[in-house]
């Protein structure tokens, strides 16, 4: 689950950082801004990366919880 999470973060990451450069007016675009840029890059990520992490940790906590020899879940009562 981690995996596949980190790296849709890291690929959503480097592409929101160069769209912010290269769509920032020019006044802005001073190493002392460049905080702020990471920093709305990293939460666009993180928001995107939650789409494919919340629900594989849904869908794993749901089976733990049923535990062993039980009936597997649907996928309506996964959903």
């Amino acid at each position: 689950v981690s995996v596949p999470g980190s790296s849709f973060f890291f690929v959503v990451y480097e592409c929101a950082r160069h769209f912010l450069e290269r769509r920032v007016p020019q006044v802005l675009q001073d190493e002392k801004y460049a905080i702020g840029r990471d920093a709305v890059a990293a939460s666009v990520a993180d928001v995107s990366a939650c789409v494919v992490r919340v629900p594989c940790e849904i869908l794993k906590q749901r089976m733990q919880a049923i535990g062993p020899g039980m009936a597997p879940l649907t996928f309506r009562e996964t959903v």
